[in-house]
């Protein structure tokens, strides 16, 4: 079953069957959060870093491991027109 994230940008929470992995998702669009516009660059808004701190945090309560020790992010994500962004997160 899906549990709610309780978290602005994220969705559902399930627990993976035979797995001690919790997966998180959620959807991310300019259509539905309006502040990314102001994260634009050229013809893509870039979501924020903090917003991926935030997101792990909040993925890392739902696992029972609440804290970060280390965040590479090797490419930006960027969103543009109307075409959401799927996100989801697996933690181990």
């Amino acid at each position: 079953g899906l549990d709610l994230a309780e978290h602005p940008l994220l969705g559902a929470v399930a627990t993976l069957a035979d797995q001690d992995q919790v997966m998180i998702s959620g959807r991310l669009s300019l259509g539905t959060e309006s502040w990314l516009a102001g994260h634009q660059v050229n013809d893509a808004a870039l979501f924020p870093a903090t917003g991926f701190v935030d997101m792990i945090l909040r993925a890392g309560e739902l696992s029972g491991c609440p804290t970060i020790d280390e965040l590479i992010l090797h490419a930006p994500l960027a969103l543009s027109g109307d075409a959401p962004a799927d996100l989801q997160i697996v933690v181990q």
